[in-house]
């Protein structure tokens, strides 16, 4: 593993799962100034992999994502990948959220995933209702292929700084609000939101992922990893809040 990243596991209780299986772990690093693909570990991963690697790729075209069967709802809005045992990359997470839901198949005894990308311009404005059918869709149907007990989630991304209107704060309120709550609906726990959102607001300041299938290992870099926000869930957010602002 390339230095500077950090194994941030998943501190908080998780009766969801059971005995022996394992939560999904984050691998954090600042990116040095570097773009997600000029971070050499990243870099190999995706280019010695790219046959076996799906890119969940926010900025592609609806008719590119749909003839790979990824959800979305028009172009920049947002994109869900299939669920499969695949890894998974998604790079540019500025102000966008995602989430991580892994599980273990019943026929086949391995770990499958989906990885989403997010605008809550749109997620939670204009595609709200579409947004919401897209991910029952698939929180469905991971919970319906996989052993129970066996599915861990958790949320990336997000930016909390202050504007004229706050917009962008309330904006990474609402999305954790809002995919902690459909994926409690479904799967009957919270995820995880890992290191909380961005603090920042440089041009250069998006958040990169590279998830890790068959390990649950999320590769997680940032321009700047939060240093006293620990992992936490929806319910726990308030407290975590008052960190991001000092």
């Amino acid at each position: 593993m390339e230095s500077g990243l950090e194994k941030v596991p998943n501190s908080l209780k998780s009766e969801h799962l059971k005995e022996g299986i394992k939560p999904i772990i984050a691998c954090m690093g600042d990116d040095g100034g570097h773009d997600f693909l000029g971070k050499s570990y990243f870099r190999d991963k995706i280019y010695s992999w790219w046959n076996n690697t799906h890119n969940v790729d926010y900025k592609s075209y609806p008719g590119i994502l749909e003839r790979k069967n990824f959800l979305n709802a028009g172009f920049e809005t947002y994109v869900i990948s299939i669920v499969d045992e695949l890894d998974k990359f998604s790079v540019g997470f500025y102000d966008c959220t995602g989430l991580v839901v892994a599980g273990i198949d019943k026929k086949t005894g391995r770990n499958i995933s989906f990885l989403s990308h997010q605008d809550p311009k749109e997620f939670l404005d204009r595609k709200e209702d579409s947004f919401i059918t897209h991910l029952q869709q698939r929180l469905a149907e991971i919970k319906d292929r996989c052993q129970p007990g066996t599915v861990d989630a958790v949320i990336i991304g997000g930016k909390y700084i202050s504007t004229h209107d706050n917009r962008l704060k309330e904006d990474y309120l609402n999305s954790i609000k809002l995919l902690s709550a459909e994926t409690q609906k479904t799967l009957g726990f919270e995820p995880v939101v890992v290191n909380g959102p961005k603090l920042t607001n440089g041009p250069r300041d998006g958040d990169n992922i590279f998830y890790e299938n068959k390990t649950r290992r999320i590769y997680f870099v940032r321009a700047k990893v939060n240093s006293d926000t620990v992992s936490f869930t929806q319910s726990q957010m308030g407290e975590e809040r008052k960190k991001w602002e000092k």
